[in-house]
């Protein structure tokens, strides 16, 4: 098992809790659903920050006062996950149309601390948000999508708030036709119903980022298991 810090944007995307009898039950959000599909045999355990909480951490604050925020940010990062010992830290933020490769190498630039204190790191960056994933595969939804259809290119949707054309907007649609609406247990079934393939041809900017990610930080998790083990 591998403990992950992962730190999004809201509760679609890393769950909530539920309190009954005493304890909390979670249940994962959409990124959780594709992190997991993607470590393949690796079981991962999430600890979850949101962007504020990990702003509002506290950490001795660094001699060189000139630090970059951004750097201010990745100590923090790298404190938390020390902190709860894990191993990885995934960061997930929207692209919302400010450019997907500014967006995903700024968040590098944020994980770099992390990265030299030898936690592995992972920026998921949804191009332009995480429902254009959602919009990708037509086997995710009961039946095939038509009022609306599914998008041809789900990462190229895009429009104001107000636009039918806003991914949110857009899914919501969708879904509406199915008599169903969105909700982190919506969007985390239709993350799990997505099939990973179609995914990478739909969406070759991002989600093809995100697959080769995955695919180059697991194998070293994995082999830092079988060390443990030795």
């Amino acid at each position: 098992m591998t403990k992950v810090l992962l730190c999004s944007e809201g509760k679609t995307d890393h769950g909530y809790d539920t309190y009954s009898d005493g304890e909390y039950t979670h249940t994962d959000g959409v990124i959780q659903v594709f992190l997991q599909k993607l470590a393949h045999e690796e079981t991962l355990a999430f600890i979850v920050r949101t962007h504020s909480e990990v702003k509002g951490f506290a950490i001795i604050p660094n001699p060189n006062k000139l630090a970059p925020k951004n750097l201010v940010f990745g100590r923090k990062l790298a404190a938390i996950a020390q902190k709860e010992a894990c191993r990885c830290i995934a960061y997930h933020r929207d692209e919302d149309n400010k450019g997907f490769d500014h967006v995903y190498n700024q968040i590098r630039g944020y994980l770099s601390v992390a990265d030299e204190c030898g936690i592995r790191c992972l920026a998921i960056v949804p191009m332009h948000m995480t429902e254009s994933w959602l919009l990708s595969d037509a086997n995710a939804f009961p039946s095939m999508p038509s009022k609306p259809a599914l998008p041809r290119k789900p990462e190229e949707t895009w429009g104001k708030p107000e636009s039918e054309f806003h991914p949110k907007r857009y899914l919501k649609r969708v879904l509406a036709q199915f008599h169903r609406y969105p909700s982190t247990d919506e969007f985390a079934e239709v993350a799990e119903k997505s099939n990973a393939e179609v995914l990478l041809k739909r969406c070759p900017v991002s989600f093809r980022r995100f697959y080769d990610d995955m695919n180059a930080l697991f194998p070293l998790c994995k082999s830092a298991r079988e060390e443990e083990t030795d």
